[in-house]
């Protein structure tokens, strides 16, 4: 993994943080082996100090979050305190101290990773999307661990801290193309900016509390009715977030949130028929799977712009703080006894499910500045945007009009294309988007065939004239 570059790397990268805080400290299937008695409240403990570590080590500067020896050292006490808290006795404070501090560190180490995707990452969609699905087919694999002896389990779970070790050695091979702190704004568009981010929390504070509560009380009445396929659940997240990220990718991240309000509303009320049918409760897991993975790829991408948006990492620090707060306040609240079982209470599911669809405007309307402003930084391309000067010597000057075929180019053919358009060559461009060369061609030829013309020279040809034209 260490070899690969570009959004491959960037992917394997993230689901190794995933896979680990997902599979063990988060209330993981490890954890539930080795934990016992304490799972829930060590793994709620975990998931407070992650999420305090998200709020603060986001606001530190950028120059401190891609700091190559932090980063090393955050991967090794992952795998070092991993191991200890793995071998230790489940008694005495030591265990609560390892896991506030095992929070903080892969708080860290996500964060920086987050850097580096929004500033040298090309392909966002399928980057999240591929991360994504793999680390619930891991997770949905790791949920047949149970049949392994007990000595393999212990070890299994020791070295799943080599995972995020592992990761911290990529991200510092990284460098990111967009030094965020030194981004200016407009005062209109810090405006549109917070104005933007207050719609996305709101949504946080819906949909993700919603999602979390009714896919914590769907889930385990499915495994109770179909226990020997654990984790169907995760492997129908993983099949739907790769579908959807593969859309996106073509067309537009946007339509993500009301898709996935949509479906999280559409899984509520489908509770009311009554999930005591078998097909009525697989359906509605389905749906609720397919709006969380529609939900977290649009909280992800959009936290993405919104950073570059604010020229700040501070959105993902936040941003990621508060959904972890909302996703998991449901559990917490069901496990101290202060709510309980939605599935009991006809009405919740009535007023979560319209709470949900009427978001749908909102929501649009409160991103609106974000996909019509977001401003263009140091060649990181954005598929909101045209592209930019014909010669290398051009590079700030903007194309007011592009020609048509432009519409069909994807997400990569349309970042390949800005730097065709500025004179770039094949190794130019594959060095400053850290991907070979051989993929640049493959763009090349696509983008041509698309365009209608054989070579370069008629490419910018038609982009002059279609300009003159204008």
């Amino acid at each position: 993994m260490l070899k690969l570059g570009g959004w491959a790397g960037d992917s394997i990268s993230l689901t190794l943080l995933f896979t680990w805080i997902l599979s063990y400290p988060m209330h993981g299937f490890f954890l539930q082996g080795v934990a016992g008695p304490n799972f829930y409240v060590l793994g709620h403990l975990f998931t407070a100090s992650h999420g305090l570590g998200l709020f603060t080590i986001g606001s530190l500067s950028i120059t401190m979050l891609q700091n190559k020896t932090f980063i090393k050292l955050a991967g090794v006490s992952v795998l070092v305190l991993t191991i200890a808290y793995t071998i230790l006795p489940q008694s005495g404070s030591i265990k609560y101290i390892i896991c506030i501090i095992l929070g903080f560190s892969s708080a860290y180490l996500v964060l920086a990773w987050a850097c580096v995707f929004t500033g040298s990452n090309i392909a966002p969609e399928l980057t999240l999307g591929v991360a994504m699905a793999l680390t619930n087919v891991l997770l949905g694999l790791i949920g047949f661990a149970h049949n392994i002896p007990k000595t393999a389990f212990i070890t299994a779970s020791a070295l799943s801290g080599l995972a995020p070790l592992i990761s911290a050695f990529y991200i510092t091979r990284k460098q990111p193309s967009v030094k965020l702190q030194n981004v200016q704004n407009e005062q209109k568009d810090i405006k549109a900016g917070l104005t933007t981010f207050l719609g996305i929390a709101f949504l946080v504070a819906a949909a993700f509390f919603s999602g979390g509560l009714w896919y914590r009380a769907v889930l385990p009445l499915f495994h109770l009715k179909w226990p020997d396929i654990m984790g169907i659940g995760s492997f129908i997240y993983a099949a739907a977030v790769l579908g959807l990220s593969l859309n996106a990718q073509k067309h537009s991240l946007y339509w993500l949130g009301t898709i996935s309000l949509s479906a999280l509303g559409i899984g509520l009320a489908t509770s009311l028929i009554g999930l005591d049918k078998s097909v009525v409760l697989a359906l509605t897991l389905i749906i609720l799977a397919a709006g969380l993975g529609a939900l977290d790829l649009f909280f992800w991408l959009t936290l993405r712009k919104l950073s570059l948006f604010l020229g700040t990492q501070r959105s993902f620090g936040f941003g990621l703080g508060l959904s972890l707060f909302f996703i998991t306040a449901p559990g917490i609240a069901i496990d101290t006894g202060v709510l309980t079982n939605p599935l009991e209470s006809p009405v919740m599911s009535v007023i979560g499910a319209c709470l949900l669809f009427l978001i749908n405007p909102l929501l649009v309307q409160l991103l609106q500045h974000l996909s019509v402003s977001l401003p263009k930084h140091d060649g990181v391309y954005d598929s909101f945007h045209e592209p930019t000067a014909t010669n290398k010597g051009e590079e700030n000057q903007t194309v007011t009009h592009y020609p048509e075929f432009w519409y069909n180019f994807t997400a990569s053919e349309k970042r390949v294309y800005e730097f065709i358009c500025k004179g770039w060559t094949d190794p130019e461009i594959a060095a400053h988007l850290n991907i070979s060369r051989h993929t640049v061609k493959f763009h090349v030829r696509n983008l041509l065939r698309k365009a209608g013309v054989s070579n370069r020279k008629e490419l910018l040809a038609q982009l002059v004239s279609n300009r003159d034209e204008k």
